[in-house]
């Protein structure tokens, strides 16, 4: 008989059952909070090893691309529940069935733990969020049983919570900090993989190879490791970030021993011309490489964001002046504004107040309930599903071309 987990017993291992409160619109310095609070809960689920790859389900959260380079491996766990009976080959000796029953147990007991832990780090998240801020998610009948940990942190950055330019600008100033060989290498890397997620969240991702060779730039810019920087860039070093991390650790922990002994200080450690020399055509060298990559994607997505905003700025006048005319010849007719009528919203839109739902709209991935102004072809979710987008961006209320249905009996009061 296959031992049932109690949904407590799950909540019981998170450190933060429950999140610190957001109250009205998150921005991105609470969502920092919330998204570490929840890092911290998925931590503390145990799942084997080449599910989490010792992180238990850290990987539901954090982004794939972040979490294959500073692991190695992708996250990993199985796409459907381990079967409910032992199915043994042919032949099978009586001791090889025992073993696949336990282990048919411990992967039943793996599996139910996650279900657990997924939906209840759902639930506290939201519960953490006023209900505005996930309402196109609440599905009227399910509520959030059909969305994950991921998608509802996205839903808020993309709605709510969205980086500005001068906090990318700085992430990336302090990506291109150098490191103090003074201190141990874990306070630069943990500093770079912190850039690197709010690089993720921005959607001005940091590339692996970015990440070791800027590491690289600035371990040499220490000096005193040309010999080091030489047997890093044989072939024979996989250029991963777990790899530069193992490398370069060892390389710091040697020079520290080497001051020890010799009592030079770091940034003189190279003493040559020559050796100098070399480590400044190092330095220039990867400092190109390490820029160009970061460079060339803050360019494009300047340039799409600017874009963005000279699009919706020329929509939202074009309706408000359309508002406007109604209001003029509401007026003009001798006719009051009822505070409810929709003159009376637009007054309230233009003032500043919040969107209503349009009553009329539509969106393949949200479904009926969206906000005015919101639909299949400038959905920020949509654009990011390549997949479907194109196919389905003009997706309307009567041709939904299959999409979501969500709040399909929704209509406005």
């Amino acid at each position: 008989m296959v031992k049932i987990i109690a949904r407590d017993d799950v909540l019981a291992l998170m450190p933060h059952p429950v999140l610190t409160r957001i109250s009205g619109e998150p921005t991105y310095q609470n969502m920092k909070l919330w998204k570490k609070e929840q890092f911290a809960n998925l931590l503390a689920v145990p799942t084997p090893n080449d599910w989490g790859r010792g992180k238990g389900l850290l990987g539901e959260l954090q982004d794939p691309a972040i979490f294959l380079a500073n692991n190695g491996n992708a996250y990993n766990p199985p796409a459907n529940a381990p079967n409910d009976v032992v199915v043994p080959p042919l032949h099978a000796t009586t001791a090889a069935r025992e073993q696949l029953r336990s282990q048919l147990e411990v992967d039943q007991l793996y599996w139910q733990r996650a279900e657990h832990a997924r939906r209840i780090v759902v639930n506290i998240g939201a519960a953490a969020l006023d209900n505005f801020v996930y309402a196109e998610l609440d599905d009227p009948d399910e509520g959030l049983t059909n969305v994950d940990i991921r998608s509802l942190y996205d839903h808020i950055m993309d709605r709510f919570a969205t980086i500005s330019q001068e906090e990318i600008d700085t992430n990336m100033a302090t990506f291109h900090r150098g490191m103090d060989p003074s201190v141990t290498l874990a306070i630069y890397t943990r500093k770079q993989e912190q850039c690197q997620e709010i690089a993720a969240d921005a959607g001005v991702p940091i590339t692996e190879a970015t990440m070791v060779t800027t590491g690289t730039k600035h371990a040499v810019a220490t000096g005193g490791l040309d010999q080091e920087w030489k047997i890093w860039i044989t072939p024979a070093q996989a250029k991963t970030w777990p790899n530069w991390k193992t490398y370069w650790t060892a390389a710091f922990k040697g020079k520290r021993e080497l001051l020890k002994l010799t009592g030079t200080a770091y940034n003189n450690m190279a003493n040559s011309a020559h050796e100098n020399e070399m480590g400044d055509k190092m330095v220039d060298s990867l400092d190109r490489l390490a820029n160009a990559a970061v460079q060339k994607t803050n360019d494009i997505e300047k340039l799409t964001q600017t874009v963005s905003t000279l699009t919706s700025t020329v929509e939202r006048q074009a309706k408000d002046i359309s508002r406007l005319h109604d209001i003029i010849a509401t007026l003009a007719a001798g006719k009051s504004l009822p505070s409810n009528s929709s003159t009376g919203k637009s007054l309230n839109s233009l003032s500043g107040e919040k969107p209503n739902w349009d009553p009329t709209g539509y969106c393949w991935w949200h479904g009926f309930k969206v906000k005015c102004g919101h639909a299949s072809a400038n959905c920020t979710w949509g654009m990011k599903d390549t997949a479907n987008y194109e196919l389905h961006k003009n997706a309307v209320r009567g041709d939904e071309q299959g999409g979501c249905r969500w709040n399909e009996k929704w209509k406005a009061k």
